[in-house]
């Protein structure tokens, strides 16, 4: 039951901060920072293809390390962790008044940082699980956990969060507009 906790807090963990690119990135680059949402959309499309050939060369690095008294996968979950979370903060850094040149290179190299972080941290969390138990039934159901918190992640960040800073927004509207009034 600890393991698929765990497995569960993960994948929580991290795609809730999947969910929260994905979805929010392209409003903050378009509405916030101002780029052309065709200029988006390609800059999308790059980071996409080159990562579809990243995911081949960091499994390979992964499945040649040798395992440590950490084991095979958690040393690279722990180094990228950090890593994955101040490079989602720099993707949302308000850039709005560099020039439209350096917004383009500046959210190609970021975007791409990303995700070559995320999937330093994907890739030997979902293979981890082959190496935590060898029994089928016991894999299936760590799976399952993982696909619940994938789920989580999605309804915390998609649905949950922006009611909740909605709620907050009026709360402090309303606060605002009484002392005002005082």
């Amino acid at each position: 039951m600890k393991d698929k906790i765990g497995y569960l807090l993960g994948d929580l963990g991290f795609n809730s901060l999947q969910v929260l690119v994905n979805t929010y990135l392209m409003l903050f680059c378009v509405n916030i920072i101002s780029i052309n949402p065709i200029h988006f959309s390609v800059i999308i499309f790059v980071c996409k293809a080159l990562d579809a050939a990243n995911d081949t060369f960091i499994g390979r690095v992964v499945d040649l390390r040798p395992g440590s008294k950490h084991g095979k996968f958690k040393p690279f979950i722990l180094w990228f962790a950090i890593t994955y979370g101040i490079s989602t903060i720099i993707l949302f850094l308000n850039i709005a008044s560099a020039p439209y040149w350096f917004k383009i290179a500046y959210c190609l190299g970021i975007y791409f940082i990303w995700g070559i972080v995320g999937t330093f941290i994907n890739v030997p969390y979902g293979a981890m699980v082959n190496s935590m138990t060898s029994n089928q039934i016991q894999r299936t159901e760590l799976s399952n956990a993982r696909s619940v918190g994938s789920l989580g992640a999605n309804v915390i960040t998609t649905t949950i969060a922006p009611l909740m800073c909605s709620t907050c927004y009026r709360l402090y509207i309303n606060l605002y507009l009484l002392l005002l009034n005082l």
